[in-house]
């Protein structure tokens, strides 16, 4: 008798918290919450945070906002040229 296939993971973030990644250039790039927490990229509590990023060896900087809702994921690209990031 054959094995049933292990169901595949899903491929977002689990129900009660959102995903967040980031592309581009920056050096660091990391997410700020109201309370001062900093979080790296990937499943965090729904919220709205600040992205901080740094494009050079200068400390990270303001480079853009997002809230995160339960169950999405967002992509951000984060860029010298601009030094900022945007959706």
């Amino acid at each position: 008798v054959k094995a049933a296939p292990a169901p595949a993971k899903p491929s977002g973030p689990p129900a009660h918290l959102g995903r967040v990644t980031f592309g581009g250039d920056a050096r660091l790039v990391r997410l700020r919450a109201a309370d001062g927490t900093h979080y790296p990229a990937g499943d965090v509590p729904p919220g709205s945070y600040l992205i901080e990023a740094a494009f050079d060896a200068g400390p990270p900087m303001h480079a853009g906002n997002l809230v995160v809702q339960a169950g999405k994921t967002v992509r951000f690209d984060c860029r010298a040229s601009t030094m900022g990031c945007s959706p």
